[in-house]
Parts: structure tokens; C-alpha cells; sequence
């Protein structure tokens, strides 16, 4: 078998365009389906609704209606579940898709990896470094509730051990792989290649999206911690040696020393991205090992040029226009960087 051919180069070009389009629609249907749609069910307006390039989005809305835990916590973890169901929903109606034409079938499997790897990489990073929607419904979540992050963990090569077979029906339509020696390299070109340039769009636009930038988060938010505890220890000092003192006089006071903060202060956690990454890779690589259904289509993307070229020009208008609309779909605001700025909630992907 001949690797690096016009077939596998035109693959990893439709691919790239279905990570982007899908993750796209994942991030639309998390923010509008879940956040947007869960605050006007409970009587919110709406501010401003943003689906960035190649990141993350969020839901500007003021939370006035939401008072009751239930409800916090159903319109935090309503754009995950969100994801969760409709990630599932190809999978169910898979030996239906599968008889699809071909654009179809990889789109909706590719949404699938999408949808369920990134919701479980969300919970996992978000109770483990406590950022974004797994805990935005509390200030101080229950310890029992954030250590659910191992569950979440063991289910990573579980979710792609079972994803690689849907995925891998699909691929075999295009390459037909007699052993796992085979399975593997074109596993890993093909949908290695593109995720890696999808990754590349993802740093040089300088993107973002919550579980990933949650350890920089995490260690933002030790940082103010420290600080202002180090502030109220130099506040109860001066306010001991110069009880005559009033508040403001006190606080100039520590402004003018400027209170410093050292790295090394800083307390750290053991970064998991890695150990998740391995997981995930894990359980693909023995997905592969399952025996698989031989597919009864042998197509050629050659004859397809048509489609894939119109294909890649709707990824390109798509993300132009996201880019024209500088990532913001929706706003009530004239200005919509003012209405970043006023809004109380600001729900990140």
C-alpha cells in the first residue's frame, strides 16, 4: 500500500475542513442549544453570544431569573450535556449514517469525536483544576463532586475505544486495511495530521478555549488567592501597630509597599493534559485492534473532487464569516466589546 498518495492527501484536506466545520456546529449547539437556550427558558435576555474561530465561545446573560443551585447548575453543565447527546445521537442511528454518502458519514463522525471527547475533556480538565462550566455553578464546590474527575478519566479510552470503531467503517471506505500494522499508520496520518493542523490554527489565531487554558487559570486564581492573603496578614499587622489608623489610611499604606507575589509561591498540581492525551490515544490504538466489519464501499476521493472542493470553500466562507463578525453571532449591544465588559456571566467552551 502506497502512503502519501493524491487519495490520502485529499483525505487529510477533508478532514482538517470537517474538524473545523463540526467543531463549529459543537461549539454553536453548547452555547446557543445549551447556555442560551436553558437562560431564556428561565426568563433571561440574552446580551451577547460569541463562537470563536477555531476555540471556544461564550453566552453574555445576566442570571437575574436564576436564583435556585438546580438551576445554576443545569444552565452551567447545559452546554456539556448538550454535547453529550447529540454526540450519541449518530452513534445510535449509525448502521442508517453509515449508508449515507460519504461527506455525510465522516462529518457526523467526526462531530461524534468532537462533541464526546471534547465534553469529557471539559469535565476532566474543569473539576481538576475547578475552571469553566463543571463548577461555575458554585464558588465552593463539594470535594466529592470534584474528585469525580478520576471517573471521568477512566471513561476516556473507554469513549474512544468504542469511537474508533465507528470512525474506523468509515475510513476503511476509503482505505482498505488488511492488518493493524496498516490501521494504525493510516489512523495516524490521515486524522493525526489533520488534528495537528487544526492545532496549528488553534495557536497561531491565538484561540481559546476553557479546558484547555484551565491550568493558566488555575494558577491566575492561586495568584490572586496568595496575594490576598499576603494583603490581609500586612492589613491586621499595620492595624495592630497603629490601631488609630482608618481603613483608607491603612490601604494606601500597603499600595504604596505594593504587595509582590514570587512564582514559586505559587502552589501547582501535576498537569494531566498528558496522562488524558495517553488515554485517549490508548484506547484508539486498541479500538483498532477489534476485528472490524469490512467495508462493502471502495471509494475513491479522486472522483470526489468536486464535492471536496466545494466542501472546503463552505469551511473557508464559514470561518470568514466568523471572522467579518469578529467571532460575536449575535449582540444587543451596538458595541459588543461593552457588552463583554457589563456582562455578569461569561460562559467559555
Amino acid at each position: 500500500m502506497t502512503f502519501f498518495n493524491k487519495q490520502l492527501i485529499l483525505y487529510i484536506f477533508l478532514l482538517t475542513s470537517t474538524i473545523i466545520v463540526t467543531s463549529r456546529i459543537a461549539t454553536f449547539l453548547h452555547e446557543v442549544g445549551g447556555h442560551a437556550l436553558t437562560a431564556i427558558c428561565y426568563g433571561e435576555s440574552i446580551d451577547t453570544i460569541s463562537i470563536s474561530l477555531f476555540g471556544g465561545g461564550y453566552v453574555n446573560v445576566s442570571l437575574s431569573n436564576i436564583e435556585s443551585t438546580s438551576a445554576h447548575i443545569l444552565f452551567s453543565l447545559s452546554g456539556i450535556i448538550v454535547n453529550i447527546v447529540t454526540g450519541l445521537i449518530p452513534l445510535i442511528f449509525w448502521k442508517k449514517i453509515i449508508k449515507f454518502k460519504f461527506l455525510w458519514s465522516v462529518n457526523l463522525i467526526i462531530f461524534s469525536i468532537i462533541s464526546l471527547c471534547g465534553s469529557l475533556a471539559y469535565l476532566i480538565m474543569g473539576l481538576y483544576y475547578e475552571y469553566g462550566d463543571p463548577v461555575h455553578w458554585t464558588n465552593t464546590p463539594p470535594q466529592w463532586y470534584l474528585n469525580l474527575w478520576w471517573f471521568f478519566m477512566c471513561l476516556a479510552p473507554i469513549v474512544t475505544f468504542v469511537l474508533t470503531k465507528f470512525y474506523f467503517s468509515v475510513q476503511n471506505m476509503i482505505f482498505q486495511t488488511s492488518n493493524y500494522r496498516q490501521k494504525v499508520i493510516v489512523t495516524t496520518v490521515s486524522l493525526g495530521l489533520s488534528t495537528l493542523i487544526y492545532s496549528g490554527l488553534f495557536m497561531i489565531t491565538q484561540q481559546n478555549i476553557a479546558s484547555v487554558s484551565a491550568p493558566t487559570q488555575y494558577q491566575e486564581k492561586a495568584y490572586e488567592k496568595l496575594k490576598e492573603q499576603q494583603y490581609q496578614k500586612a492589613y491586621q499587622k499595620i492595624k495592630s501597630e497603629h490601631p488609630d489608623w482608618s481603613d483608607k489610611k491603612i490601604q494606601d499604606t500597603i499600595n504604596l509597599n505594593d504587595i509582590s507575589v514570587e512564582l514559586d509561591d505559587i502552589p501547582s498540581v501535576f498537569p494531566i493534559w498528558p496522562i488524558l492525551l495517553s488515554l485517549f490515544v490508548l484506547g484508539g490504538l486498541i479500538g483498532l485492534k477489534q476485528k472490524h466489519i469490512e467495508s462493502q464501499r471502495n471509494l475513491k476521493l479522486t472522483t470526489m473532487c468536486y464535492e471536496i472542493f466545494v466542501y472546503l470553500a463552505f469551511t473557508l466562507a464559514l470561518i470568514t464569516l466568523l471572522f467579518m463578525l469578529d467571532s460575536i453571532i449575535y449582540s444587543t449591544k451596538l458595541n459588543h466589546n461593552n457588552s463583554l465588559e457589563k456582562g455578569t456571566s461569561n460562559k467559555t467552551y
